[in-house]
């Protein structure tokens, strides 16, 4: 069958499955339900046809956390690389390749500007991404093989470089494609004095998980993980304000320590013009290093739908998710009472409040306006008590107007923010205003709650 036969074959079955959904549903609500077929087929045909066109091998995220931002930043910073619009994270593994060899091509051309800390750092980073790197076309391919040679002239260990550079403990190679498993091992501690402490806080924590992923046919990448942490040390774990680490799933405090844990799972389909992600997963947007007055990664992961397009130097993200809801518990002070109390179900003979479904909005436009200047603009929008609403799918949607639309009961922020960089030095600022009352954007009027960042 070929893929125009497969395509017109699948119209063919959700038309089916739209006329039996028609007749079985005759009450009001079919009408919604209708109308939520139709969208799913318009939006699943067009990713259909769009795959027919896809390009070369589509790759996962990098994680957050890992040091390799930092990294690349630093190299950002001195002007060695441009047009980065790291405002938008995470990063695909191929497009951390491709900012890798950039600053090797540039430490083969200028080796005096790099110390050996900063050689031996980017030697293991083109270890770990060797086959992302061997992926890369044109005049990178060229001087792939002497990059490489280079990063294992250190004389890494065989029996742990696996495990040092990220090459996990195994990988398995087919013709349609590659799985790769590796296990994650973190012990982390801090010790903290001052600031009105009256004694040394120490905190230890301990993660331990274990992540797949891999690729198929080139259209398809995807990526599972599991992390279980254990956090102890000076304090005592009674309210969930008393872990140290950011917000993660299902804490368990059981005086002298808390257990936490994470779960990610998401897949990634690449087209000429659009990436296309489902899943659960993270995203960090602004210029701040760490913590953005934007979408953060303090917040645990959560299920979105996320769409990301590049025209050069301008690229444009956007995200439809749903939240999980604050847990309307008595260990959880910001929470308690946030349950639902018309609904209730009963639990291990405990009558329990229903908690209350939260959805967010979110897109981010980011250019690189000139090689040491990066302008970000980005609205954030939360809603809830009903399903998501169409209006805040559109990714092109004005979030400000399309809330006054839907009867301004929501809650929007939008922002802007610089990112100045050059000479060894990099500047940003950020502005973010919770609503807009126009020609009073500085104002202490109740509807500007703003924040500025430096």
């Amino acid at each position: 069958m070929t893929a125009k036969d497969a395509y017109v074959q699948t119209m063919h079955d959700w038309d089916r499955m739209l006329t039996r959904n028609r007749r079985r549903r005759t009450d009001a609500g079919g009408e919604s339900y209708r109308v939520l077929y139709r969208l799913s087929m318009c939006f699943l045909s067009s990713i259909l046809l769009l795959s027919l066109r896809a390009d070369a091998r589509v790759s996962v995220n990098v994680p957050i956390d890992h040091w390799s931002y930092s990294f690349i930043e630093r190299f950002e910073a001195r002007g060695v690389l441009s047009g980065l619009a790291d405002g938008i994270k995470p990063f695909s593994r191929n497009r951390m390749a491709q900012s890798l060899v950039k600053i090797a091509a540039h430490r083969d051309a200028a080796e005096s500007e790099f110390s050996a800390v900063e050689s031996s750092l980017l030697d293991r980073l083109l270890i770990e991404f060797e086959y992302e790197v061997d992926e890369l076309d044109g005049h990178h391919r060229h001087s792939r093989d002497r990059i490489l040679r280079r990063a294992r002239h250190g004389g890494l260990d065989q029996a742990v470089e696996g495990v040092r550079t990220g090459h996990g403990l195994f990988r398995y190679v087919r013709g349609q494609g590659e799985l790769w498993g590796g296990v994650l091992l973190r012990q982390q501690s801090d010790w903290f004095s001052g600031r009105s402490r009256s004694d040394t806080e120490r905190i230890y924590r301990t993660r331990v998980g274990a992540v797949v992923r891999g690729h198929m046919w080139g259209k398809l990448a995807y990526r599972m993980s599991f992390e279980q942490t254990q956090e102890r040390g000076s304090r005592s774990y009674f309210r969930r304000d008393d872990v140290f680490e950011r917000q993660r799933e299902l804490t368990q405090l059981k005086g002298s320590r808390a257990d936490y844990h994470e779960g990610t799972a998401y897949a990634v389909f690449r087209f000429h013009f659009l990436n296309v992600e489902f899943g659960k997963g993270e995203v960090r947007w602004g210029p701040a290093p760490e913590e953005n007055l934007g979408l953060n990664n303090v917040a645990p992961s959560f299920d979105m739908l996320r769409l990301r397009t590049r025209l050069g130097a301008i690229e444009l993200v956007s995200i439809a998710g749903a939240l999980r809801p604050c847990p309307d518990r008595p260990d959880s002070l910001t929470c308690e009472g946030g349950g639902d109390s018309s609904a209730t179900y009963i639990a291990n003979g405990v009558s329990r409040r229903l908690e209350r479904d939260k959805y967010l909005a979110a897109h981010r436009l980011e250019a690189s306006l000139t090689p040491w200047l990066d302008v970000g603009f980005q609205e954030v929008l939360v809603f809830g008590d009903r399903g998501p609403a169409v209006t805040y799918v559109n990714p092109l949607m004005f979030y400000w107007a399309a809330q006054s639309y839907q009867g301004d009961k929501d809650n929007l922020m939008m922002g802007i923010d610089v990112d100045l960089h050059g000479g060894g030095k990099r500047l940003y600022l950020a502005y973010v205003v919770d609503d807009l009352k126009k020609l009073r954007v500085f104002s202490d009027d109740f509807a500007n709650k703003f924040s500025l960042q430096a």
